[in-house]
C-alpha cells in the first residue's frame, strides 16, 4: 500500500504502518475519547513517523511566529494546546 516491497525498509517502517492502520481503523472510537486537535496530531505524527522510515530520513523545525518583537520568546509548549 504505502510501502515499495522493491526496496529495503526497516521492520519499523512496517511496525509504524500498522499502527497508523489500527489508528485509523478506530477514527471514530479515538475520536469519542479525545478532541479532533487530538486525533490530528497522531494522524500527523504516525504519518511522519511512517514516511521517515520509509525514506530514512526526517529533518524537524520548530518555527515560532510573534507579533511582538520585543517580547521574550516563550519556550513553554503550553500556548501550543490552548
Amino acid at each position: 500500500k504505502y510501502i515499495n516491497p522493491q526496496r529495503e525498509v526497516s521492520e519499523d517502517a512496517y511496525k509504524i504502518h500498522g499502527y497508523t492502520d489500527k489508528f485509523l481503523e478506530n477514527k471514530r472510537r479515538v475520536r469519542q475519547l479525545y478532541d479532533d486537535n487530538f486525533f490530528r496530531m497522531w494522524e500527523f505524527y504516525l504519518a511522519s513517523c511512517s514516511s521517515a522510515f520509509k525514506f530514512k530520513d526526517l529533518i524537524v523545525y520548530q518555527i515560532q511566529l510573534v507579533k511582538d518583537f520585543k517580547a521574550i520568546p516563550s519556550n513553554r509548549r503550553d500556548y501550543i494546546y490552548s
